[in-house]
């Protein structure tokens, strides 16, 4: 894998190449503005448009990087398709060049601090006993 920043600068690339309309989230995008963090960031998260045809594009860089899907601290053998990234809401995915996140919807407009998926529901919550 590549030097963190210049392997998520090369994620963040593949994704102009296509033509894919994204808004950088986190971190990275912090940094990419000259702020210092105080540390390094070790991923990158985006928000994309949501049109089918952006969609397209981003199914299609995912295979140029030859994305796969990470889940709970294993690497999947999955990349989404166009229909695929329009149901779910976060993808994150991993890379030759490094870990990124697909968050259909920025954090600020779901109140949470980061971009994940919501919590798995308990036998506690009412959404688990339906």
């Amino acid at each position: 894998m590549a030097d963190s920043a210049e392997g998520l600068a090369r994620i963040a690339a593949a994704f102009v190449r296509r033509g894919v309309n994204f808004v950088a989230i986190g971190g990275w995008a912090v940094q990419a503005q000259g702020f210092d963090l105080g540390y390094e960031t070790e991923d990158i998260d985006f928000t994309p448009d949501l049109g089918q045809d952006n969609l397209e594009r981003i199914a299609d860089a995912l295979e140029d990087l030859g994305a796969q899907t990470m889940y709970r601290g294993l690497v999947l053998d999955i990349v989404p398709d166009a229909q695929g990234l329009a149901r779910t809401p976060v993808w994150t995915m991993t890379c030759p060049h490094g870990n990124f996140t697909w968050c259909s919807t920025p954090p600020a407009s779901t109140a949470t601090s980061s971009c994940s998926l919501p919590p798995t529901p308990s036998a506690s919550t009412p959404a688990a006993n339906a």
